[in-house]
This record gives C-alpha cells, structure tokens and sequence, in this order.
C-alpha cells in the first residue's frame, strides 16, 4: 500500500480552554479528533502505511532532557545548549 506521512500541529494555547460550542473546551474536542485520527491511521492491528507526527503550537516548548539527549546522542550540558 501507499505511505501516508500526517503531521499534525496541536493548539495548545491558553484560547483551547474556552467552550467549543457544545459544552465541551476545545482542548476536549481536539484531544477526541486526534485521537480519532491517530487511531484509525495507526490501528491496534498493526496493519499500517501511515507515519503521524505531533508538534505543539503553544507559546513555549518544554521537552524532557532524556529525550533530547536519545534524539541528539549528546550529553545534556550547558555547553550544548548553547552551541
């Protein structure tokens, strides 16, 4: 089958608390429509073509050291941060 590459850029701005207009926030309706999507691109199953890539569109970004350090190989230092 065909590759199917989604990336998604989530609302994560302090607006998504507000009411969507069926009573929920919008924070709500967004975490059930990516779900939604998430899950029916990358089933249970395993059977799948499809990559999905989640970016957050918020005024700051905080990612977990480990995690830099696995996706850079190098050691989480002041010198590398600033480089």
């Amino acid at each position: 089958g065909n590759l199917v590459e989604i990336s998604l850029m989530l609302d994560l701005t302090g607006s998504m608390g507000s009411d969507d207009g069926t009573g929920r926030t919008k924070m709500a309706a967004l975490k059930s429509a990516a779900t939604e999507l998430v899950d029916l691109l990358l089933p249970d199953s395993g059977t799948t073509s499809a990559r999905v890539a989640l970016a957050p569109f918020a005024p700051t970004v905080k990612l977990d050291d480990a995690y830099l350090e696995a996706a850079t190989g190098l050691p989480l230092t002041k010198s590398v941060c600033t480089q």
